[in-house]
């Protein structure tokens, strides 16, 4: 098992040094938008954006969940399906543009559109269609621990979005049309790129019968995963009809910083772990493994989500140039733990993906979905964006209640209780702690928010979360681990 979380180390650090770089696009790019781009404007940014996060999910039908299942179990067909599956998303690629550039030609025949918005419903298809290869290509990747090609290509697709990007906005003033022309050209190279790497692997024969069993195992994963999108997204669609575009861009933004636990390393740690899962389940120890893996995602996801939630303010204030945005940082800290605790999701998944009862995720994902908007419609008039982060944070607790429950009773899942409960009463101390202090001079303020997050695994420590043993493989792990 040792070995098993060494390969695990090594992947996920790699991993997350790509997902690093695709992250500090956004981040980097901070103190551009909030200088050259209004605050409503940047709301409307956010609705395009979460749109296209969204709607290549839907597209996908399970395929990128299938076909990591499908190169683990059918070695022998990975050609072929990789060619199946590549020769989808073209097709649909293709009807997206074809569709979606009539449709705007006729609205705007009726309806004169805004020069700026019809030029990103233009971008709109190849944007989506670009993602939907970049989605297919990055599981073979993975299937294949490519994690240094990935971070390689990464790297390019950063380069040229910052590039291009910064020449737009900054310097032709085209708004967010920039950043979307910024992301198309970074997609394209990323896309090129990986094709080129797996191409050798490519068998040109179409497996309709394979393609239909991934369809048929991946499609209810595919309604769980566009569930769970829309649960993200919902938000800023409920906020921009009950508030305005400005609360919107603020919330975005907010958002935006706190999905770096996701993008440091929730990601990046399911990216590295999926593959060595499905490897495990064929060994006798996998339960021990499973366990052992959800505590140390626990402890070290909350040292983040800590980081970001302490520091939420200063965060904010230091990247913005527009003090339009400053309330952004108040919805941090509950964003930040809400995706934290949902990055526990795919541990439990797997379960259902084991025991071939997938139809269970759809149900949870989407009782969560509706519950979510519910939620919003209710305290987002009151709360506003805090009424939206009260929504998130109180959805995503109940998957994972939700999933924990049905998926315990197909497999038992170990939890160490007494370890959780110690790392929840740890981080919950010091948020209070970082309250108290909120209004302290500056320096004061930041050297004892470092001590708080420095104490963090000492307090574990004294709570005995970490035993011997734990602390010895730890240790060896980093020693003996060769990125």
């Amino acid at each position: 098992m040792q070995k098993d979380f060494k390969n695990l180390f090594k992947h996920s650090s790699i991993y997350t040094i790509g997902n690093v770089l695709k992250m500090s696009i956004g981040i980097i790019l901070v103190p551009l938008y909030t200088m050259y781009i209004k605050v409503s404007d940047f709301g409307i940014y956010s609705i395009f954006s979460v749109t296209i996060q969204f709607l290549p999910q839907l597209l996908l039908l399970g395929l990128f969940q299938a076909s990591l299942r499908w190169y683990s179990l059918k070695n022998e067909k990975q050609g072929s399906i990789l060619f199946t599956t590549l020769f989808y998303t073209i097709v649909v690629h293709l009807l997206l543009l074809l569709i979606m550039t009539y449709g705007v030609n006729v609205f705007n025949s009726y309806h004169q559109i805004n020069v700026q918005i019809k030029a990103i419903l233009y971008l709109f298809p190849i944007i989506i269609g670009l993602n939907l290869h970049e989605y297919l290509l990055t599981s073979f990747f993975m299937h294949k621990q490519m994690s240094i090609g990935f971070v390689v290509i990464m790297l390019l697709n950063v380069f040229i979005q910052l590039v291009v990007t910064i020449f737009l906005v900054a310097y032709r003033q085209m708004g967010i049309l920039g950043i979307f022309y910024g992301q198309t050209f970074g997609l394209a190279l990323s896309v090129v790129l990986k094709f080129i790497v797996v191409r050798k692997y490519l068998v040109f024969y179409l497996d309709f019968n394979e393609f239909r069993e991934m369809i048929k195992f991946g499609y209810p994963l595919s309604i769980s995963t566009v569930s769970k999108n829309f649960l993200e997204i919902s938000d800023r669609y409920i906020l921009s009809g009950l508030t305005n575009m400005a609360v919107v861009g603020c919330y975005d933004l907010g958002y935006k910083f706190a999905k770096l636990v996701k993008n440091i390393m929730i990601n990046s740690f399911h990216i590295s772990l999926k593959p060595i899962l499905w490897e495990k389940v064929k060994d006798n120890n996998f339960s021990e493994f499973h366990t052992k893996v959800i505590t140390y995602y626990s402890i070290l996801i909350t040292w983040i989500a800590l980081f970001l939630t302490i520091f939420a303010k200063e965060i904010i204030y230091g990247f913005s140039k527009n003090s339009d945005y400053f309330s952004a940082y108040k919805i941090i800290g509950l964003v930040t733990f809400a995706i934290s605790i949902k990055g526990l999701f795919p541990l439990f998944r797997i379960i259902f993906e084991i025991k071939q009862k997938t139809k269970y995720i759809p149900f949870i994902v989407t009782f969560a979905g509706i519950l979510n908007i519910i939620l919003n419609i209710i305290l987002i008039p009151k709360f506003e964006m805090m009424g939206a982060a009260y929504s998130l944070f109180i959805s995503y607790l109940l998957i994972i209640i939700f999933s924990f429950y049905f998926s315990n009773k197909l497999m038992h899942i170990k939890i160490e209780f007494r370890k959780i409960v110690s790392i929840v009463l740890s981080s919950i101390c010091l948020i209070i702690f970082a309250k108290i202090i909120f209004d302290f001079p500056f320096i004061y303020r930041i050297f004892l928010k470092i001590i708080f997050i420095v104490s963090y695994p000492i307090l574990l420590y004294l709570l005995k979360v970490f035993d011997r043993k734990e602390i010895a493989i730890i240790k060896d792990v980093l020693k003996n681990t060769k990125l």
